[in-house]
């Protein structure tokens, strides 16, 4: 039985009215169904909630439409929710699930709970291929390690002195007329904040994952943080042989 009823005049409300406005643009269709019927209750929840749905189901994306709505029901009938088992097998026939994708979804439904059951019971340990997070320190060969670290202490050395895309900057600077400290010192700042800048946008693009790279990213630090600590013991007249500019520093 319901827990609540809904109103007789949902639309009346002109922030109930705008979310069904967009759900039957969005589908096509003069028809809202039960469950957002049910959650105008509350139109910041009904909002949010139809904003969710719309993103991940009605837009376009890696998944196919009938493909993310065989997976909603596969989830659904986990969760044991009877109405969405419905409406999703619905949505999946209408987007062209015929009898026999849908009783191949149900075989593996029905194989996944058993195996699932049977890992949980038996407290079965994860396979080192199978465990991403660690997939990449178990790739990587101890010449891929050293390797790795010496390209990351000679790029630690240099960035120590020169800064990221020093070796274009500084001479520009200096070239400029800028006196050797403030030309490093200008050339610093903006690779922090041009090294930050990155990395962020990568981060929000997804590609660049840490937890698998973990890895990777540990023998890299190592290298470039002894690469950073081994130039302060270097003399500045052996730096200046190597950069010009560098026993400014």
């Amino acid at each position: 039985m319901p827990t609540l009823a809904p109103a007789d005049d949902l639309e009346a409300n002109p922030r109930v009215k705008a979310v069904f406005d967009d759900i039957r643009a969005t589908r096509q269709t003069d028809f809202i169904n039960n469950m957002w019927r049910y959650l105008a209750f509350d139109p910041d929840l009904l909002a949010q909630t139809w904003a969710e749905v719309k993103a991940v189901m009605a837009t376009p994306s890696a998944i196919d439409p009938l493909t993310k709505e065989m997976l909603y029901i596969a989830v659904s009938v986990a969760n044991n929710c009877g109405y969405c088992v419905h409406s999703h097998t619905a949505a999946a026939r209408a987007k062209g699930m015929d009898d026999g994708q849908y009783a191949e979804l149900l075989k593996i439904v029905s194989l996944a709970a058993k195996t699932n059951h049977l890992a949980t019971a038996l407290q079965v340990p994860v396979d080192a291929r199978f465990n991403l997070g660690e997939a990449c320190v178990a790739e990587l060969s101890l010449p891929a390690m050293a390797g790795l670290t010496l390209v990351a202490f000679v790029a630690g050395f240099i960035s120590s002195i020169a800064g990221a895309g020093g070796m274009i900057v500084l001479p520009c600077l200096l070239w400029a007329g800028l006196p050797p400290v403030q030309a490093l010192a200008t050339n610093k700042f903006q690779s922090v904040f041009g090294t930050l800048s990155s990395t962020l946008n990568f981060l929000r693009r997804g590609h660049l994952q840490l937890g698998p790279l973990r890895g990777a990213l540990l023998y890299a630090f190592v290298g470039a943080a002894l690469g950073t600590l081994w130039v302060q013991r270097v003399d500045a007249a052996v730096l200046e042989t190597v950069l010009p500019y560098g026993s400014a520093e």
